[in-house]
């Protein structure tokens, strides 16, 4: 089924069980491939890869940020008295007062408690956790996929209207075409005759079908109908459609440019920049597709 998804999103999902609530935050932003940063409390650091291979499953490009948080319940949460930790600064504080004698105080009982480590939290079984939390984590990225398509339909329905902008303006061009020749042709002659050469001349005849072949947009025209074309083609496929619409855009610009280095009137000057303008306007949005 085709699809259209924007690489911007925001979403967060909880879940909550007899052992604790688990909170994944899942955020997205525009980026050349898939680049996933996963946040784990410490005692679940182990269970990244599998976070991320949940994130992938159906996300395919962009910056993704998932943050993940872990709250024990109350039944769960039980105080752990470290008993390493209080002998490692009892060692500690003996040999310091072997240094500086009784000009330091021993820690009080209250000082002991505060210090860092002294009190850990017994924490449930990570496995327990993990089961939760990926609970979560495919229910926030299917959130954020939602997110994802609607602000991707956005992006398809603008890139439509100016590939037809971009249909319109070479149509109006190819319409305007024999007008432009003939005009270029009488201006031609014109000068010629100033120039008082005889225009009847083989050499010279020839040289001037050269030139005017050069100078032919017919092409390029051409071209930048059945490129725009391509887009709705593009929007049509389930794969993903960034990478490749990227790439019609620098073929679209190429050809707007090469139309505007032919350029012998006014008026294909302008539609070369008109088409430039709507070329880039496209690419902005498409930087932002996956």
């Amino acid at each position: 089924m085709s699809q259209t998804l924007s690489m911007t999103g925001f979403a967060s999902e909880s879940r909550t069980n007899s052992f604790g609530r688990a909170t994944v935050e899942v955020r997205s932003v525009n980026h050349r491939y898939l680049d996933i940063t996963v946040k784990l409390p410490d005692f679940l650091k182990h269970g990244e890869i599998e976070v991320r291979n949940e994130i992938s499953r159906t996300v395919k490009r962009g910056k993704i940020e998932c943050k993940v948080t872990w709250e024990d319940s109350e039944d769960m949460q039980t105080e752990i008295l470290s008993e390493n930790k209080i002998r490692t600064l009892k060692n500690m504080q003996k040999k310091a007062m072997e240094i500086f004698g009784n000009t330091i105080a021993p820690l009080s009982v209250n000082e002991l408690l505060r210090w860092p480590g002294v009190i850990d939290v017994n924490h449930v079984d990570s496995a327990n956790a993990l089961n939760v939390i990926l609970e979560a984590a495919a229910e926030a990225v299917n959130k954020l996929n939602k997110m994802r398509e609607t602000e991707g339909k956005k992006l398809e329905t603008l890139c439509l209207e100016k590939s037809a902008e971009i249909i319109n303006i070479t149509k109006k061009v190819e319409l305007a075409v024999p007008v432009i020749r003939e005009k270029y042709k009488k201006q031609l002659l014109e000068r010629l005759a100033q120039l008082e050469v005889n225009e009847t001349d083989n050499r010279l005849q020839q040289e001037l079908v050269i030139h005017a072949s050069k100078l032919d947009i017919n092409e390029e025209l051409e071209r930048l109908e059945v490129h725009a074309e391509s887009i709705k083609d593009i929007f049509k496929e389930a794969s993903p459609k960034g990478k490749k619409l990227d790439f019609l855009m620098q073929e679209l610009n190429r050809e707007a440019n090469t139309l505007g280095s032919k350029s012998v009137d006014i008026d294909t000057t302008q539609a070369s920049m008109d088409l430039k303008i709507v070329i880039e306007q496209i690419r902005e949005q498409i930087q932002n597709i996956e």
